[in-house]
């Protein structure tokens, strides 16, 4: 059989949209990759702005010409967000596409700490490391987002053990997931996107965290969901200032709010919500264009 392979190279913050394109038509989940060029066995990080590869492979049949074609228009629209090179593709057998699947796979080191792998990859991290698995073309939340690897640095600086977690916009559960490797007594992970929560289950098992993260569809307000210590919000502008207020009452007394998702030019106004609903701004990131917010409830 003959496989057909389709690669893009994309700045790192569009790499989720590319990726939920390629997966809606592959047959396996898009392989994600850096660019070469350093050395992570020297503690060496990619350039902050180097392009990432995505590929996925399409088997060769009567209908490859009608998926490859709307991959194709799909990327050219997002093409009109932002400038995206060209789209390459190649034609190979099935023992050359299983291979190339298998030499792709690379780890995503983020922080100091956490290293993102997929269920094919075999990480090798020194003892202090945190590896999250994820079959990373099935939601939203590889990592590679800006606002992602902010949430991440953001946890990894607030997370204690004992603590009970919410996980709103929960996309892959990459955020719950690396709560609970971090210590957190519960998680529980909101998601209005049922392919979201197929994706997240399916992650949580991975990472054998079955018992400690609970998944379901739905968000805020939810009765009898508050107490939360720690809550990841990692959201668009619009839910959050919709949720201010929920997400005020799911904490408990000056619990902690990790906020993001929303450009920086809309940051002003995300801000207002929140300190309408009298949170307290701690301490403000930013990455690119991106913005994360760390806040003490009232």
């Amino acid at each position: 059989m003959r496989w057909m392979e389709l690669k893009a190279e994309v700045e790192p913050e569009l790499v989720e949209p590319v990726v939920d394109l390629f997966q809606r038509y592959g047959k396996q989940s898009p392989v994600v990759e850096e660019m070469g060029g350093f050395n992570p066995d020297e503690g060496e990080l990619p350039p902050e702005h180097a392009p990432v590869i995505v590929r996925v492979f399409l088997p060769v049949n009567k209908g490859v010409a009608k998926k490859k074609s709307k991959i194709e228009i799909g990327y050219l629209l997002l093409s009109l967000i932002k400038p995206l090179s060209k789209i390459q593709s190649r034609e190979f057998t099935d023992k050359e596409w299983i291979e190339q699947w298998k030499s792709t796979l690379r780890p995503l080191r983020i922080g100091e700490r956490f290293i993102v792998t997929s269920p094919e990859q075999q990480t090798l991290g020194g003892s202090a490391d945190v590896p999250i698995i994820l079959d990373q073309g099935l939601a939203f939340g590889t990592g590679y987002h800006p606002t992602t690897q902010m949430c991440l640095s953001a946890l990894d600086s607030i997370m204690k053990p004992g603590l009970k977690v919410l996980d709103l916009g929960t996309g892959s559960g990459i955020l719950a997931i690396a709560a609970a490797k971090l210590g957190a007594s519960k998680v529980l992970s909101l998601d209005t996107d049922s392919q979201s929560i197929t994706a997240a289950r399916r992650n949580v098992r991975l990472n054998g965290l079955s018992k400690k993260i609970r998944v379901i569809k739905g968000t805020l307000p939810v009765q009898g969901v508050d107490g939360f210590e720690v809550v990841f919000a990692n959201i668009s502008a619009s839910v959050l200032k919709k949720l201010a207020e929920p997400l005020a009452l799911c904490l408990i007394p000056k619990g902690l709010l990790v906020a993001s998702g929303f450009l920086e030019e809309r940051s002003d106004e995300v801000k207002k919500a929140l300190l309408d609903s009298r949170f307290q701004i701690l301490t403000v990131w930013q990455k690119e264009d991106w913005v994360t917010f760390l806040l003490s409830g009232p």
